[in-house]
């Protein structure tokens, strides 16, 4: 389903042009009613699940896609894997319920330009979407705590099954 286009003041720059890809119906359409008064954000198209939202990706080029996580037919990972992966330049952004470190790890490594949660103000959303169109990487201030203090946390160090053999005989006076 694609949105009516806002006209261009003459003089200004182009709108960001942004899809919209939630399963959920009253979800996406409360995202488009609050970037719809945003000047510079043009909603060009709306899908219900990652593959068709991948499908109108290729076909509007969009500047930035607002994807959510947990859809069916394809999920939000693998719908930014193809989105990032293919030919056109549009930027993804996560707008999810969840904010585990797996979800977070899962959406970055995707290619995800920024992670979103829906709790956040249409004030916020306008300005992560702005953000991601310039490629900087937008998130959630609960989801970048999360992100630093996972980092603060050392890793764990594993070691292999020949480097515990030369430690023990190393600790045996070897």
């Amino acid at each position: 389903m694609t949105a009516a286009h806002k006209p261009q003041a003459p003089g200004t720059a182009a709108p960001i042009r942004v899809v919209v890809v939630d399963d959920h119906t009253v979800l996406r359409a409360g995202v488009v009613s609050l970037l719809a008064p945003v000047p510079d954000v043009d909603v060009v198209g709306e899908a219900d699940d990652g593959r068709s939202g991948v499908e109108l990706v290729e076909r509007l080029t969009p500047d930035v896609a607002l994807v959510d996580l947990r859809m069916p037919v394809m999920d939000g990972v693998a719908a930014t894997v193809a989105i990032t992966s293919g030919p056109a330049p549009t930027r993804v952004l996560i707008l999810t319920t969840y904010d585990t470190d797996v979800e977070i790890e899962r959406a970055v490594e995707a290619g995800a330009i920024g992670y979103l949660l829906k709790d956040t103000t249409a004030e916020q959303l306008a300005e992560a979407v702005r953000g991601a169109a310039r490629g900087e990487t937008v998130l959630a201030p609960r989801v970048a705590e999360r992100l630093v203090a996972r980092m603060r946390r050392p890793a764990p160090v594993v070691l292999t099954a020949r480097e515990q053999d030369v430690l023990g005989a190393v600790a045996g006076g070897l």
